[in-house]
């Protein structure tokens, strides 16, 4: 592997690239007769390059903003598998361990009604869902985790301003 599999998704994503492909060239009208080698540009009125050309349009915008969404779902769900320093790494690792149990936290107490998702790599293990999807649901817990940790932070503040004002 070019990179650590640490979630698991490259033949996932592979197989969902052939499903997008198929379902775009079927859109397109891209066909092959019967018994053709694949790939043959044989006269089947489906088959014009026109039709083709559009198909992997389509299919390249679709899959390349699902690559980006994993791309960077690996770079926030697992981030452990670059190089890191072990000083750095073993921080980020616990880092990384204390934002995996606020989440399940959050989502178990208040979930996604309330804008809190698991964890990423929980996400990926349903079929119902896209990188993209995985990718938002992500970056709306840790929006909702940052509004949370301002609002008792400014909470804190008032009590602390009202305490040393009673003094």
């Amino acid at each position: 592997h070019a990179f650590p599999p640490d979630l698991a998704q490259g033949v996932n994503s592979g197989l969902q690239d052939v499903s997008s492909l198929a379902a775009c060239l079927d859109a397109s009208g891209v066909a092959f007769p019967e018994g053709s080698a694949e790939g043959s540009s044989a006269s089947a009125p489906g088959s014009a390059i026109g039709c083709l050309g559009q198909a992997l349009a389509t299919y390249g915008c679709e899959r390349s903003r699902e690559s980006a969404a994993l791309t960077r779902l690996v770079q926030v769900g697992c981030p452990w598998q670059y190089s890191q320093k072990a000083l750095l790494g073993g921080l980020r690792r616990a880092l990384w361990s204390v934002n995996y149990f606020i989440r399940l936290q959050l989502f178990t107490l208040l979930g996604p009604r309330f804008g809190f998702y698991p964890q990423v790599f929980l996400q990926v293990q349903s079929p119902d869902l896209r990188y993209s999807d995985i990718l938002r649901n992500a970056n709306t817990t840790t929006r909702n985790i940052l509004l949370l940790v301002t609002l008792v932070g400014a909470a804190a503040g008032l009590v602390a301003s009202k305490i040393v004002a009673g003094m």
